[in-house]
């Protein structure tokens, strides 16, 4: 007696469809999650440079004119640089050494952009302290 198989190769065809759906979808997640992640990443770069050129203009601002040139008072100043807000906050505290005296003068730069919670958030803050 002889018996004869029918069908089987039509269910290795569709469970080898779905196995290669299922890998597909999942190479397209992975695909979009790292796309995402490096976005967030040059963002984030982004935004630690332009903290890092508000830092720069504070001091700059502060060698050129001294204590005239940057409102060292409580407060802050803002701009805006390439799509970032940054912010720029300086305390400034009189120091005597000897017969020396001097300002020590702490700064603060946050660059960020968008708002806390959105999909393309950034920020950095950088803190710096210059003595002039």
């Amino acid at each position: 007696m002889r018996v004869r198989h029918r069908g089987f190769a039509i269910v290795s065809a569709i469970f080898l469809l779905i196995v290669l759906s299922a890998l597909g979808g999942y190479m397209a997640t992975v695909g979009g999650v790292q796309y995402t992640t490096t976005s967030l990443s040059v963002a984030g770069t982004r935004a630690h440079f332009a903290a890092h050129g508000g830092l720069e203009w504070a001091i700059s601002d502060i060698v050129n004119n001294g204590a005239a040139g940057l409102d060292c008072s409580p407060g802050s100043t803002s701009f805006t640089v390439t799509g970032f807000n940054v912010t720029v906050s300086c305390t400034g505290q009189s120091v005597t050494e000897g017969s020396d005296t001097y300002t020590v003068y702490n700064l603060q730069s946050t660059a960020t952009r968008g708002s806390l919670g959105d999909p393309g958030f950034a920020s950095r803050s950088i803190v710096a302290t210059v003595a002039f």
